[in-house]
């Protein structure tokens, strides 16, 4: 959490599960949930909530990470991307 001024301005939510059987790891850091207030977006506020998560992981002795976001969501795609998550899975949907 991020607070200017005693205001929350920013939160990540960041958890360690067990990965799947056919993963080379045992744990990964998964961040589950990002938000800045719009007014305080590309300030870094993001990218230190991130990098602080990832050493939370780190001192947990995880070295794996995690992480879902929507695919219009560009500027989180290339936060994400800059600080060097690949794609990996493609999540697909269907109305019905």
């Amino acid at each position: 959490m991020v607070t200017i001024k005693d205001d929350i301005v920013g939160m990540v939510i960041g958890k360690i599960e067990k990965s799947l059987r056919v993963m080379r790891h045992t744990r990964v850091g998964h961040i589950t949930g990002l938000y800045v207030l719009p007014k305080y977006r590309k300030k870094e506020v993001a990218s230190g909530l991130v990098s602080e998560t990832i050493s939370w992981f780190q001192e947990k002795e995880v070295n794996h990470y995690s992480l879902e976001v929507y695919n219009k969501n560009l500027p989180a795609l290339a936060l994400f991307k800059k600080m060097g998550f690949k794609e990996c899975i493609v999540k697909m949907k269907k109305k019905v």
